[in-house]
């Protein structure tokens, strides 16, 4: 008897519980990248950027931001001997955690 009348007590008080108040989203785009030391310039090489975040608001001023990020980056510059390519291909995965201020 003291089980079932927890349980209603929950049922009917979980409409007034906020436990899990955030906001998620997935992240998708391309990625244009420089390596410095590999003596070429530019932009030459692009990479997609796949990831998701989780974000929260703490306050009305300041939300707190959580991300997963897969990132290819590097450099790309064809040749002229026998037509090869100097390829450097570089994959990460960053963790950044983001505070903003609205």
């Amino acid at each position: 008897m003291n089980k079932n009348f927890l349980l209603l007590i929950i049922l009917f008080t979980a409409n007034f519980i906020y436990a899990q108040d955030f906001n998620a989203g997935l992240r998708l785009g391309v990625c244009g990248s420089q390596v410095n030391g590999d003596r070429l310039s530019g932009f030459d090489k692009a990479g997609i950027v796949v990831g998701a975040y989780v974000n929260r608001k703490l306050s009305d001023l300041i939300s707190l931001q959580m991300e997963i990020v897969y990132i290819q980056k590097g450099s790309r510059k064809p040749t002229d001997i026998n037509n090869t390519f100097y390829r450097l291909r570089v994959n990460y995965i960053e963790v950044p955690v983001l505070i903003f201020f609205h």
